[in-house]
């Protein structure tokens, strides 16, 4: 979790160096390679699932696996690491080279570390991997109704999600208005005038009061 696999195409020796400073351990499969005279090279040779974990001065340093098995059974005793070299340049089979050449190396790297998210696009994604922006659609992003949200209201949306009109002429475009958007009353405001007034009446007057106590 949190990892990925990449890989690093059509590359040489330079390219091998970027990608483990970069990423860490290469798998590699290539090829040693020689130039010509003319400036083409030709395959001397081939080497198989060497992993790169780094370079020194004359080559790359590489690990795998050596397999020991029971000679009669056949049955695997033990796997061990063993470090080796692949040379930048050296002899491969009495033929020289002076190129390593692949056409994929694999590696395995954190997804936000090494694949940055691409936030153009935020849907599916956490404020944490794309931090909110002006035009953001998504809810946490929003204290309030999300844009274009309520451009289609139906009987079923919950006033949560899209408020009742407090106009009269919206109101009665409102598919909700004998459910949950009614029109007020007179007597329902003043209720809520008289609901004001308790709220001021426990802020604002009764402290005052406490500070003749």
């Amino acid at each position: 979790q949190g990892q990925n696999f990449g890989h690093v195409s059509d590359g040489n020796t330079t390219t091998f160096k970027k990608a483990i400073t970069k990423y860490g351990p290469l798998r590699v499969s290539g090829q040693y390679k020689k130039q010509e005279s003319d400036g083409s090279y030709t395959t001397v040779g081939n080497f198989y699932d060497k992993i790169f974990i780094g370079w020194d001065e004359e080559g790359f340093i590489t690990v795998e696996d050596v397999e020991e098995y029971d000679p009669i059974t056949y049955e695997l005793i033990s796997i061990k690491k063993n470090i080796g070299k692949i040379k930048f340049e050296g002899v491969y089979e009495s033929r020289s080279y002076d190129l390593l050449y692949t056409g994929w190396a694999y590696f395995v790297a954190p997804i936000e570390g090494y694949f940055p998210i691409d936030c153009t696009n935020v849907s599916g994604k956490t404020t944490g991997q794309c931090p909110c922006k002006a035009d953001d659609i998504r809810s946490d992003c929003h204290t309030g109704v999300v844009p274009g949200q309520c451009d289609t209201i139906t009987i079923e949306t919950l006033e949560e999600e899209c408020p009742c009109p407090t106009q009269a002429e919206e109101l009665e475009k409102d598919p909700r208005k004998d459910t949950i958007c009614k029109p007020s009353t007179g007597k329902e405001a003043a209720g809520s005038v008289r609901a004001v007034l308790s709220i001021v009446l426990a802020i604002v007057v009764l402290p005052a009061f406490a500070l003749f106590l």
